[in-house]
């Protein structure tokens, strides 16, 4: 019998135990397939993202000393009560955790009223995300000039970048897998120190308090895939490749960096 965790509760605190766990299945790679007319074979258009998996747990609740019916509920509660995705985590692989969403339904087969057979079905992001790589880091104020990131799998990373600051901070993300440099321009008061929260999967930059910051920090390369005709743009947010990556404080900085913490959230398929 095993344990899950969901949503920063665990399955046994609820009485129920995993009977069995779902396959390790992998997500299948999304693509668009062309047929040419005159040409042999298809033509595949990917853009590197995956589809979501399921996964499927087969688990035995019990009731006693309380009846089915009345253990039914806080289940139901635990796992229907909360919107979009949560933490999903399974005593198998406690070091790896995914984002999952239970939508239901969920049916539990009666045995005497006081225990009870499902299977629960979660809907989940594709990768597989290393609990250790989603703390933060601390780079200090960068006193040594750069600091030096190693990614020790083969998929991209997006980090979550938390830096402080007062007056013009301009950091310098560098790969040594594709020789490519993304400078940052964080334009933070010039009265206060602040400090700027950059989630570079979800494209956004916050202050602290959760306000919009988008509007204080720039990008050196943002609308260089565009045409001049584009009335918007995609800006390059700092991604960490598989293997050295370095962040550096830019001799183009004016201002003060007080701290500088990064987050890798390194994952796998």
């Amino acid at each position: 019998m095993g344990i899950i965790t969901f949503n920063g509760k665990s399955s046994s605190s609820f009485g129920i135990a995993v009977e069995r766990y779902p396959s390790p299945n992998r997500p299948a790679r999304r693509g668009t397939v062309l047929q040419i007319p005159g040409r042999n074979g298809n033509l595949v258009i990917e853009d590197g993202t995956y589809e979501n998996v399921t996964l499927k747990f087969d688990v035995y609740l019990s009731a006693e000393p309380a009846n089915l019916y009345d253990r039914a509920a806080p289940v139901a509660n635990w796992l229907l009560g909360s919107s979009g995705y949560q933490r999903l985590t399974t005593e198998y692989e406690p070091d790896i955790f995914r984002l999952a969403r239970f939508a239901g339904p969920l049916d539990i087969e009666a045995i005497l009223n006081s225990h009870g057979r499902a299977t629960l079905e979660f809907d989940c992001y594709p990768q597989r995300f290393d609990a250790l790589g989603h703390v933060y880091s601390d780079y200090g104020s960068l006193s040594s000039g750069s600091a030096a990131i190693t990614n020790t799998g083969i998929m991209i990373a997006k980090p979550m970048i938390k830096v402080t600051g007062k007056g013009n901070v301009v950091l310098d993300f560098s790969s040594a897998a594709t020789g490519n440099t993304t400078e940052v321009d964080f334009a933070f008061s010039t009265s206060k120190t602040e400090t700027i929260i950059l989630d570079c999967d979800l494209h956004d930059a916050y202050y602290e308090d959760g306000s919009n910051a988008n509007a204080a920090v720039s990008f050196s390369d943002a609308e260089a895939s565009l045409p001049e005709s584009a009335d918007y743009f995609y800006p390059t947010f700092p991604e960490l490749t598989p293997g050295s990556n370095t962040v550096s404080l830019s001799a183009l900085s004016t201002g003060t960096l007080s701290g500088l913490k990064i987050m890798p959230r390194w994952w796998s398929l």
